[in-house]
C-alpha cells in the first residue's frame, strides 16, 4: 500500500512538472510571467517532499522546457533565443540540481539495539 501511495505522488508530480512546464513556456515571454513561471517553479520544487516526487517533477519541468526550446518543422522555436528564453533556460539546471541534490532514498530504519 505504501508503495502504491509513492508511486500514485511521482505520477502526480510528474503531471504537475509538465502542467507548470507547458505554463512556463507559455507566460515566460512577458516580465511578469518569467517572474511568476520562475517563482512557482522554484516554491514547488522545494514544497515536494525529497525523493522521487521532487525529481519527478524537476524532471518533466526541465523535460518540457527544453523540448519547447528545439526548433519545430515550421522553423521557429516556442523558447526564442532572447533574454526572457535565456532566463528561462538558466532556470533548467537551477531546478535540476535542487532536485539531485537534495534527494534521498528511502532506507530502511536500523532496529535499535537491544539490552539498554
Amino acid at each position: 500500500m505504501r508503495l502504491l501511495a509513492r508511486l500514485v505522488s511521482w505520477a502526480g508530480a510528474l503531471l504537475l512538472g509538465g502542467v507548470t512546464g507547458v505554463a512556463s513556456v507559455v507566460v515566460h515571454q512577458r516580465w511578469w510571467g518569467l517572474v511568476l513561471a520562475v517563482l512557482a517553479v522554484l516554491a514547488v520544487t522545494a514544497a515536494l517532499s525529497r525523493g522521487g516526487a521532487r525529481l519527478a517533477f524537476a524532471g518533466a519541468w526541465s523535460a518540457v522546457v527544453v523540448r519547447a526550446s528545439v526548433p519545430r518543422p515550421e522553423g521557429d522555436y516556442l523558447v526564442p533565443g532572447n533574454v526572457q528564453g535565456y532566463a528561462l533556460l538558466l532556470v533548467v539546471p537551477v531546478v535540476l540540481l535542487m532536485a539531485i541534490l537534495t534527494f534521498r532514498a528511502s532506507r530502511p530504519t536500523p532496529p535499535a539495539p537491544s539490552g539498554l
